[in-house]
Parts: structure tokens; sequence; C-alpha cells
């Protein structure tokens, strides 16, 4: 019987009782022991995977790495057996939801109940790496919660041994997915180390404080490019409360440059055990001036009015929503400029604090913005003011000037 094509009755001894999830190697069910009671969740593989290369090495080494791991906080492997031609994995069944459901059900998590949960991953992450075991597919759907405050990291289905056969991934192969992974799981997933899982685990954090990806929405390519450029929204422009460590922790986490991030999950925790809320800043500009410039104290607000002196301009833009999947770009008009905002005349509908991924003229490369108000114009127009996420450098105004008709 295929897994993944109708639900098995039962697997040996264990009566299936729910059908969890399904995927593209295995599906996943609740099942229970019909002598002693014990619930779990079954992972099947497809029937004849024998078939297909590797498929079941896969799949029986992913239980003989982590059947030996004990960790409260890492979805443990129980026993691994084989019906109807198709292997099936016996897990430790999480009651509750994923985080994916919560997130969809609830929204974004407020920080003091997201950073318990994500201490609680980083340790089991930890283990994991202590082991010699990357993960490789850290995401909301797998960080399961048991709706006691408990969380666990679970399917290990791209899980990679260090230790093992370096040739059991294929050169050049990716691994995992776009909107968490590294950038270097998608140009060879055989040469990565422990830093794409931290990756993975602030983008994944990213998400659950936000309600957001960090790169947006888009296709593949659109994504990595964003990536490669790390250009999102920084924690801290979004959520003015949130402790600035932890946003600095993100931003690290999430440079394309590996070696840019920490070196293993320790920081990590650190960062996350320490953190306390802090004041919002009173300025989104001023917040955004100080981080691009690296400048503290009284001058800033001084520098940050010299800078923004806004002159007009003879443009037109293009505009996306950066956190929506949109074909195609909005047009606009752009009425004045500083190095730190601008102002825009569109016909499309556009919200406060939303994002916009925006292009100035022809040649400039595209820049984010964030939305601070909505105003009604002439003949049922919008006018629209936002900030620059990263403020303009001299060198883009002048540029910017040159552009002027």
């Amino acid at each position: 019987m295929d897994a993944l094509c109708e639900t098995p009755r039962s697997f040996g001894l264990y009566e299936v009782t729910q059908t969890i999830g399904r995927g593209a190697a295995a599906t996943v069910y609740k099942a229970r022991h019909s002598r002693t009671g014990e619930v779990v969740a079954v992972k099947a593989g497809r029937r004849f995977m024998g078939l297909e290369p590797g498929a079941l090495e896969r799949f029986h080494r992913e239980f003989t790495a982590i059947c030996k791991l004990h960790h409260p906080n890492l979805v443990g492997a129980l026993a691994i057996r084989d019906v109807n031609e198709a292997p099936y994995i016996v897990m430790e069944y999480v009651p509750g939801q994923n985080l994916e459901q919560r997130l969809k059900n609830d929204g974004a998590i407020a920080a003091e109940q997201a950073i318990p949960l994500f201490l609680q991953v980083a340790r089991g992450l930890r283990h994991l790496h202590g082991h010699q075991l990357l993960h490789r597919d850290i995401k909301p759907s797998n960080i399961f919660l048991d709706g006691k405050n408990n969380a666990k990291l679970g399917d290990f289905g791209l899980l990679k041994d260090l230790t093992a056969d370096k040739r059991r991934t294929l050169s050049k192969r990716s691994m995992g997915t776009v909107e968490f992974g590294a950038p270097e799981q998608f140009e060879d997933a055989g040469k990565v180390d422990c830093r794409c899982d931290l990756y993975s685990l602030a983008a994944t954090m990213y998400t659950t404080l936000t309600g957001k990806f960090p790169f947006g929405n888009g296709g593949h390519l659109q994504i990595m490019q964003r990536k490669l450029l790390k250009q999102y929204v920084p924690l801290r422009l979004l959520l003015p409360t949130l402790d600035p460590a932890i946003d600095q922790l993100v931003n690290r986490c999430l440079s394309p440059t590996r070696t840019e991030r920490p070196d293993n999950c320790d920081e990590f925790i650190k960062v996350l055990r320490e953190s306390r809320p802090c004041p919002a800043s009173n300025s989104i500009e001023e917040e955004m001036f100080r981080s691009a410039r690296g400048t503290t104290g009284t001058n800033v607000k001084g520098r940050e009015r010299r800078a923004s002196v806004r002159f007009a301009v003879d443009l037109t833009a293009t505009f996306v929503p950066f956190h929506q999947n949109m074909r195609g770009r909005w047009q606009a008009t752009v009425l004045d400029i500083s190095s730190t905002g601008i102002r825009l005349q569109t016909s499309r509908p556009v919200a406060v604090n939303s994002v916009l991924q925006i292009t100035l003229g022809r040649s400039a490369p595209s820049e984010l913005v964030l939305v601070r108000w909505v105003k009604a114009g002439e003949n049922d127009a919008l006018i629209v003011g936002a900030a620059f996420v990263q403020p303009l450098t001299d060198h883009q105004v002048e540029a910017l000037r040159s552009t002027m008709a």
C-alpha cells in the first residue's frame, strides 16, 4: 500500500487513528498500540521506496542517527519496521500543534511567549549538533508545541551526519525550504555546517515574531537574490520594544556569509536567556538612521535633520508589496525624497506599516521602505509617506539629483 495515496488501517500492532501530515517522501500518522494503548507518530515512506536510488538508505540512516538522541526538545525515534515493502519509523507523538499551525490560527507570537519556545528549540539543536548532526530544514512546521509551553524540534528527513561519508550528499544538490534555508544550502548542500541551522532558526524566529517571512514573498530566485543582498526589514524596526540584542543576533544569523554568523548555538541560547524588553524608540526614522550610520547619542537627531532635507524630483517609480505574492509591479510618482524617506503618489491602495520594495527610475537598485502614513490626494490618488529601511548614502542622493528634470 502506498502511504501517500490512501490511509492504511495499521502498521503492525499500531492502529492508525489520524493522518497528521503528508510530504513528498513520507506521510505521518497518529497511531495507537493495540496492546499497550501507547500513542505514537508513524512516519511511513512510500511503497517500493527501495526502487529509488538511495531513498531507502536515507530513511534508515535517519532512524539510526536520531534513535540514540534523547533530549526533551527533540522528537524521539522509537523503532523502524517495514510493511508491504514500505519502511516506517515509530516516533514520539507530540500532542498539540506545530508552530506553523499556531501562526496560521493565532498570528504572530509576542516576544515574551516566543523567546522561551526558541530557547528550548536552540537547546535541542545544540544537542543535535553535539552529535555531529545537522537538521537542514528548521521551519515552523517542524517545531512541535504540546500546549504546555514545551517545544520540540522534529522531522529529520534532511538530516546530515557530519561524520558519515561526504559523498552521500550529491555534489551541487540543494536541500531545504527557500523561505528559511541558508543560501549555501541551495548552492551545494553537501558543503554546509551548523551555521546553516542557525540561519534557519533565526529566520523561523523572525517569522514567529512578525508573522512574515524575513525575505518577503515571491519566487525562488527572487527570494534568493534578496537573501544574498541581505534585503529585509530588521526586527527592531517592526518591534520597537524588542531587546536590541535579539535584533543583533538575528541580523548576524541572517548574513549570507556564514563566517559572519555565530559559530554555534551557545550565543543564540545566551542572548535569548538574558533578553529583556526595552523602551520603544521615539522615531522609527531615528532608529533607521542610527542603525545605518552606527551613531548614538544626541548628535543623531541633528545629523538626521541635516540628512533628511527633502528635495522635489521628477521621477517615476515601481513597487511591489514585499510580503505579498504579486505579479507585475505598481506605478508611482516620486513627489519628494530625502536620505531617510520618500513621498509617493499612486493609484494603488497601500497599507500603513506595510513594506514596499521600490525601484527609483530605471537603473537604480531596489530599496525597501516602510509605509508610515497614507493620505488622499487628487483624482482618487493616494499620497504615501515612507521611510527607507536603509537610509540612502550621499552618493545615492547625488545620483538621484542628477536624474531631476
